[in-house]
């Protein structure tokens, strides 16, 4: 069972693997690493495609074709963000009318 587990994990670790090289260099040194498949042909050109599609994953971070997609997901965000906005207004206030009470409570 836990070999088959690992059997199939093997590409998502090769894959996250070629992540966390390209987002944390300063592992690169780690043992694992030092490994012979991480030095080959292959695995370099995965590597170059991975850091490929990061760049572009970080400037398309705002996709239109969520939109398309997905339709009425992102009013269903900015909702959610306005509810929070508001919820987080709210509990401040009760915060600050709690803190007021204390100060005068410790006053007398």
């Amino acid at each position: 069972m836990f070999l088959k587990l690992m059997k199939d994990l093997r590409i998502i670790f090769l894959q996250d693997s070629a992540a966390m090289m390209l987002e944390y260099p300063e592992r690169r040194s780690h043992a694992v690493f030092q490994r012979d498949i991480f030095n080959t042909r292959e695995f370099k050109a995965f590597l170059a495609n991975m850091k490929e599609v990061l760049e572009n994953d970080r400037q398309q971070t705002d996709d239109p074709d969520v939109e398309a997609v997905l339709p009425g997901v992102q009013a269903q965000f900015t909702a959610l963000e306005t509810g929070q906005t508001a919820a987080t207004a709210m509990l401040s206030g009760k915060i600050a009318g709690v803190e007021v009470t204390v100060r005068e409570s410790n006053q007398e």
